[in-house]
């Protein structure tokens, strides 16, 4: 079933159905149109609300499914129009081609076709009575065959009240075999023909009149009446004589009477004398004549009335218009009326005709699309003057809405397109719009609405909506042409980022201060990383410390110089080696303090990029936060985190004073614990004459003390010394000693020997002080000295050849300094 239309019902193949719930269409290739309209079979077409065309049963009732196919092709135009019959046509409001009636048609509202192949034509035409069969006619005893003279059925222009007159027909032909209608020009010729006619009648009445007279005026003549000729021959009168007359003379003298001619053969030639036979059948037909010719002439002058009126009234030819007119008198327009409805194209159609036709377009233009036209008058009818605009069309519909057109299929979409699309080719274009695009139920679209944020001129943002795509596409355009101005350079800062930046070498697996020159493309080096927070010093540190925490590390340094110094007097020994140590220490503080400078550059360099890539280093937290914290990426560990660290290679030597946030390079650690390492070595060579049992002892605890301290200060990255411990109590912190606290490792063991023995058999620390004075004083004072030093102190020390006392002296000294710097 296709072509359905609303809630129109379709029950065949191919019918076109549009209209309410009462609307049917069950005819195969029926078109049926309206509220209500139905069409039943074949070929029916249905056009006006409750047009039927074809014969619809009672619901029901048997012939609701038993009646046949019968009434194919019928069509009904207009509301409540009926053609129930095959090829039956009714058009009009109330139109009618009954049933059973085929080929009837009715033309105009409430024009009734009855008659099988009927015609009625007109507003309340009628074909109810059978047409009459008419052979031929006799006048005067002549018999006269017609044409045509069987009729088939019957064409109504009225009805039994109602008359139309037909004008401006034709001529029709005028013939034996003629079955044309004649019009009232063609009667006019008739009439004037039999007018002259009428004319030559009375002159032969009169003659006739002046013959009788003469013949009642013969007399006798002078010579005789008769002369007799011989047997056989004709009898003449007064032969040979040269009267000119013959008169009877009556039959008395004196008398004058008629007398009577008898036995008067009837005349034949010309100048024969007729007898009263002759006359009396001449006086009948004159008789006959006369009634006629008084007939003829009474029609005559009818005809000529007619005819005077018939140049006032008839439809006179205007040759300059090149048709009939209708002028009437003094009225340039007159009606014509009782016209019967054309059914030839050059037929005349009435008034009842064109408002049928008027209403079944006035009934089709509700539902049809219409042209649009200039409606000057809004009356929305096209009226004369108005023009039609063939571009446009206009649906009809009520209220805002419009109207609504379905069951449209998929229109070409291209450049040179012009068909119709429908909803679905255009509900996806609403969801390419995004942002809530999109079609309600009733067909309305809603727009879109995007939030675009912006960015404005001094760098701020600025969330903005926007109802349409160009307005959405103009706030990102103005954007990027922001951001476009405002990363006017980016590649400058970007290159000058990879030049200054702390940057990933893949190679060395480390981050490299190498700060590559712009002009010459060459890698500097030795340059230094500035305002770098102070790392964590812990054994699990992997922070990278800066200049302060190294210059506390050779303030300590210095402190031990000091103290070493003031054992100087009691060591003599040792000075020379102590010296080294304050001029190593020194360099050490020289060479982190040449870092100070490199590092805030590199600070500064940072500072000014404001996008910086993946390879370069940058606080934590994100803009605007407190910059306190940068966490350098390493290799992931097997449980996703970041345990393995990064190394920063090719960092120039930081400053090493009280102030110096400077970042320290592996250099200047090293170089300290090479020192350290040296005063270690040389410390374990360190031995007294006299107490060389006791001193190797010490020496041996010594030196496990100072390989411990070597791994821890070997091994510690420069990244480890970020943060360090302030706690007096922390007595095996990994790293570098706390100085000025320096943590005093001494091994004790318990036992019976208090000098040269061992009290304690367990290792103790402590912050310059023994833990008992029976613990101190069993530790040789050269030991106690060398445990209250840090590793560096020149292990020469302990080949000094000073006594006990001496070194118990100096020990006591540097303990007391120890815990007065606490």
């Amino acid at each position: 079933m296709t072509g359905m239309i609303g809630t129109a019902h379709a029950q065949a193949s191919k019918p076109i159905v549009l209209g309410d719930a009462n609307t049917k269409g069950t005819g195969l290739d029926s078109v049926t149109v309206g509220n209500g309209a139905q069409s039943t079979s074949k070929d029916n077409i249905a056009i006006g609300r409750d047009a039927q065309a074809g014969f619809v049963a009672p619901a029901g009732s048997a012939l609701e499914t038993d009646k046949p196919d019968t009434d194919l092709r019928a069509i009904a135009i207009g509301a409540g129009t009926k053609a129930l019959e095959q090829d039956t046509i009714a058009i009009g409001f109330g139109a009618l081609a009954e049933d059973k009636m085929t080929g009837a048609v009715a033309l105009g509202a409430y024009a009734k076709a009855y008659l099988l192949g009927g015609v009625a034509i007109g507003f309340n035409s009628v074909t109810d009575t059978a047409a009459v069969s008419t052979a031929n006619v006799t006048i005067n005893g002549n018999q006269y065959n017609f044409a045509g003279n069987s009729a088939y059925s019957q064409i109504s222009i009225g009805n039994a009240i109602q008359k139309r007159q037909l004008t401006n027909m034709a001529a029709g032909q005028i013939n034996a075999v003629s079955t044309d209608g004649v019009n009232g020009s063609q009667l006019f010729a008739t009439n004037s023909a039999l007018g002259t006619l009428g004319s030559r009648v009375t002159v032969n009445e009169t003659n006739i009149s002046k013959n009788t007279g003469d013949i009642n005026n013969i007399t006798n003549g002078k010579a005789g009446l008769v002369q007799q000729a011989a047997g056989g021959e004709n009898i003449t009168v007064a032969k040979g004589l040269d009267g000119g007359a013959i008169d009877i003379a009556g039959t008395t003298a004196g008398k004058k009477g008629p007398r009577r001619l008898i036995n008067l053969s009837a005349g034949v030639d010309d100048t024969d004398a007729v007898n009263v036979g002759q006359l009396k059948t001449v006086d009948g037909r004159v008789t006959a004549n006369e009634t006629r010719i008084n007939y003829a002439e009474d029609n005559i002058v009818d005809l000529i009335q007619s005819v005077d009126h018939l140049d006032d009234d008839a439809l006179q030819w205007d040759p300059a218009a090149g048709a009939f007119s209708a002028q009437h008198g003094t009225e340039t327009t007159s009606k014509i009326a009782n016209v019967k409805a054309g059914t030839d194209d050059t037929d005349a159609v009435n008034v009842g005709q064109l408002k049928g036709l008027a209403d079944a377009e006035k009934k089709l233009g509700d539902v049809a699309v219409k042209y649009v036209w200039d409606d000057k008058n809004g009356n929305g009818e096209l009226d004369a003057g108005e023009v039609v605009d063939y571009g446009k069309v206009k649906l009809a519909g009520a209220g805002a809405n419009g109207t609504v057109m379905s069951n449209l299929g998929n229109g070409a979409v291209n450049a040179t397109s012009m068909e119709a699309i429908n909803g679905s080719q255009i509900f996806d274009i609403a969801r390419s719009f995004g942002g809530g695009a999109g079609w309600n139920a009733n067909g309305v679209f809603t727009g879109p609405s995007y939030r675009i944020t912006v960015i404005n001129q001094d760098g701020t943002l600025t969330s903005k909506d926007h109802d349409n795509v160009g307005d959405a596409l103009g706030g990102l355009d103005n954007s990027v042409r922001i951001v476009n101005a405002k990363t006017d350079g980016i590649t400058d800062k970007l290159n000058a980022l990879g030049n200054d930046a702390l940057i990933w070498d893949e190679s060395k697996k480390a981050f490299t201060a190498g700060h590559t020159d712009i002009a010459t493309r060459a890698v500097s080096g030795n340059n230094r990383i500035t305002d770098l927070q102070a790392g964590t010093v812990s054994a699990t540190s992997t922070d990278a410390v800066n200049g302060s925490q190294l210059n506390d590390t050779n303030n300590r340094v210095t402190d031990v110089e000091n103290r070493v110094t003031g054992v100087e007097n009691r060591v003599t020994t040792v000075e020379g080696d102590v010296n080294n140590i304050k001029t190593d220490i020194t360099k050490i503080d020289t060479r982190v303090t040449n870092v100070e400078g490199d590092v805030k550059n590199i600070r500064t360099d940072i500072t000014n990029i404001t996008n910086v890539t993946d390879r370069a280093v940058t606080y934590d937290g994100k803009t605007g936060d407190p910059k306190t914290l940068i966490k350098l990426e390493g290799p992931t560990s097997s449980d996703g985190g970041l345990t393995g660290g990064t190394k920063i290679t090719n960092l120039q030597q930081g400053a090493v004073n009280a102030t110096s946030t400077d970042a320290v390079n592996g250099a200047q650690l090293n170089a300290a614990n090479e020192k350290m390492k040296t005063l270690d070595d040389n410390t374990a060579k360190y031995k007294l004459n006299t107490v060389q049992e006791q001193t190797a002892k010490i020496t041996n605890q010594y030196n496990e003390y100072l390989d411990q301290s070597k791994s821890y200060t070997d091994n510690v990255p420069v990244v480890q010394l970020r943060t360090r411990s302030t706690s007096p109590s922390n007595t095996r912190t990994k790293g570098l000693p706390n100085f000025p606290r320096i943590l005093v490792r001494y091994a004790v063991k318990h036992g019976r020997r208090r000098r040269s023995g061992w009290l304690h058999p367990r290792f103790v620390t402590t912050t310059g002080q023994a833990r008992s004075a029976s613990q101190w004083a069993a530790v040789p004072g050269e030991g106690r000295a060398l445990r209250h030093s840090v590793p560096g102190i020149p292990a020469k020390a302990a080949r000094c050849g000073r006594t006990f006392p001496a070194l118990r002296a100096a020990a006591n000294s540097v303990s007391a300094q120890a815990s007065a710097s606490r």
